[in-house]
C-alpha cells in the first residue's frame, strides 16, 4: 500500500479486516481504542485544535486500567494514546504502556517528542510505532529522537507558525534517523478557503521533497451515519467515549471536546454503543467539518442492502 494507506486511518486497513471477519459489519466491535491520557501540555501550537480546552482533566490510572481491559473484552486489538495534552506528560505513561503491552495489545503513540529522551527504552520499545509531531521545531531548538524497535514516523502540520525551512529540516531528521515517513497536513482550523490555497502550495512542495515525505490533503464532509466511532471510539480524559478526535474542530464545539458530542461514559459504552442502533447513535447533523466522510460512506457501502445488478462489477 502507498504511505497514506500505511500510516493513516483511511479505511481501507478496516475493510482488510472485513474480508477475513465479515461478521464486524454487521455486528460491530471496537478494534482500534484512541486514549486520550491528560489535558496537560508542554507546548501551545497555534494549530492546536483543543486549544479552548478546560486543561484539568486527566486520568486516574486505576479508572483508566478498568475502562481499557472493558474495551479489551469488547474487541480492541489496539491501543493509540494521543492528544488532548501531551501524553507524556502524564505522571503513569510508562506503566500505561506496560499495562497494555501485558494485556496482548498493540500501542501506538502520537507526541510532541520534547519528553521522550526521560522516558525509558524499554517502554519505547513495547511501542508498534511512534509518530513524532515535529511541529516542535516550530518552537524549539532541538530534539533527541529515539532509536525505537516499532516503526518511527514523523508528522508536520503547516500551522500560522511553520515554515519551508523546518520542513527542509524534518526531512533531514527523517533521513538521519532512518523515519519510515513524513506526513504533511495542513492546518485544520482552515476555512475551506484556505484549505483549498494550502493543498495547491503544499502537495507541489511535498512532491519536490520526495521520499519520505507524503501529503495528506484534508477534507471536510458531512456523514449521514457515523459507524466509524464503532470501531475507533476517542476515550478522552474526562471518562467520556466520543465518536472521533475531530469533532473539537467543529464551530459549535469551540476548539474543545463539548461533552455535548459525547456518546456515554466508558462504563456504559457497551449498552449505548454496542447494543445500540447504529443508525441513530450519533445526530450527525452537528458534525460539518467531518474528516471520516469517506471511512463511513464505506462502511455503508457495506452494509446497505445489495445494489441492482451488483454481478456487474
Amino acid at each position: 500500500m502507498d504511505k497514506v494507506n500505511t500510516f493513516t486511518s483511511t479505511g481501507i486497513k478496516f475493510l482488510r479486516q472485513a474480508l477475513f471477519d465479515s461478521d464486524i459489519i454487521f455486528f460491530p466491535k471496537p478494534l482500534s481504542l484512541q486514549v486520550a491520557l491528560t489535558e496537560r501540555c508542554n507546548l501551545r501550537c497555534s494549530f492546536c485544535s483543543v486549544v479552548n480546552r478546560k486543561r484539568k482533566y486527566e486520568w486516574d490510572i486505576n479508572e483508566l486500567i478498568s475502562a481499557t481491559t472493558k474495551f479489551k473484552k469488547l474487541g480492541i486489538k489496539t491501543v493509540e494514546i494521543t492528544g488532548g495534552g501531551e501524553p507524556t506528560v502524564y505522571p503513569d505513561f510508562e506503566w500505561y504502556v506496560e499495562f497494555c503491552h501485558d494485556l496482548g495489545l498493540e500501542v501506538g503513540l502520537i507526541t510532541n517528542g520534547l519528553l521522550l529522551h526521560k522516558i525509558s527504552s524499554d517502554v519505547l520499545n513495547r511501542l508498534r510505532w511512534l509518530r513524532i509531531s515535529m511541529n516542535c521545531l516550530d518552537y524549539v531548538n532541538n530534539i533527541e529522537i529515539p532509536k525505537i524497535r516499532g516503526t518511527l514516523g514523523f508528522s508536520y502540520v503547516f500551522g500560522p507558525d511553520s515554515s519551508f525551512k523546518n520542513l527542509l529540516l524534518v526531512k533531514s531528521l527523517a533521513i538521519e534517523h532512518k523515519a519510515a515517513y513524513v506526513r504533511v497536513v495542513p492546518n485544520c482550523l482552515s476555512t475551506e478557503e484556505e484549505l483549498k490555497e494550502q493543498h495547491k502550495k503544499l502537495s507541489d512542495f511535498v512532491e519536490q521533497l520526495g521520499h519520505p515525505v507524503f501529503y495528506q490533503q484534508k477534507e471536510y464532509g458531512k456523514s449521514k451515519i457515523c459507524r466509524w466511532c464503532l470501531y475507533k471510539p476517542f476515550l478522552y480524559c474526562d471518562e467520556l467515549v466520543y465518536p472521533c478526535s475531530s469533532i473539537a474542530i467543529n464551530p459549535d464545539a469551540d476548539k474543545a471536546f463539548e461533552s455535548s458530542y459525547a456518546i456515554c461514559h466508558w462504563k456504559d459504552v457497551e449498552e449505548k454503543m454496542y447494543k445500540a442502533d447504529p443508525d441513530t447513535l450519533i445526530d450527525t447533523s452537528k458534525c460539518n467539518r467531518c474528516v471520516f466522510q469517506e471511512q463511513n460512506d464505506l462502511i455503508q457501502s457495506l452494509v446497505e442492502p445489495l445494489i441492482l445488478h451488483p454481478n456487474f462489477i
